[in-house]
């Protein structure tokens, strides 16, 4: 008899020659998902500190983007990304990995990429995506520091 897991091991490393390429899938896949997961997080941390905002202020028109919108929520993105990576590589957990000293062309399984790559990798993916939070979420306050709603002017007079 056949063991059936080890017949649908080889069919697929037939069919799907992934075997010795995982730095380049981890490049192809990982990049552009972790760019779509960061832009997503940032667009929807943006708008909800803008409903906030109108909300908190009465303020009725729509949040425009402004330069010291991006440019405050780029200061918070990088403050954020540099004190979380040096928080989360503190932690042990994140310490250990990276063992393995190997060429990426000699790299053939995804358990010896990640004993190239470690979770030092993953503290840095992690660090990136709060980044992004932190910049939508900063960037509708800069965007609405002269936004406040108009005050009544009081019509009595003493």
């Amino acid at each position: 008899g056949r063991d059936p897991r080890t017949h649908q091991g080889r069919l697929l490393c037939v069919v799907l020659p992934i075997e010795g390429m995982c730095p380049g899938v981890a490049i192809v896949v990982g990049v552009p998902g972790i760019l779509s997961i960061s832009i997503g997080l940032y667009a929807y941390n943006r708008e909800g500190s803008v409903d906030r905002i109108r909300q908190e202020r009465g303020i009725k028109e729509h949040i425009e983007p402004t330069v010291s919108g991006y440019i405050g929520g780029a200061g918070a993105g990088v403050m954020t990304y540099n004190a979380m990576k040096r928080g989360i590589l503190l932690h042990p957990a994140f310490r250990q990995g990276g063992s393995l000293n190997a060429n990426p062309s000699e790299i053939k399984t995804w358990t010896q990429f990640w004993k190239a790559t470690g979770p030092r990798a993953a503290g840095t993916v992690i660090s990136i995506i709060g980044a992004f939070c932190a910049a939508g979420a900063a960037a509708p306050y800069f965007d609405a520091q002269d936004m406040w709603p108009q005050r009544e002017q009081s019509t009595t007079s003493h």
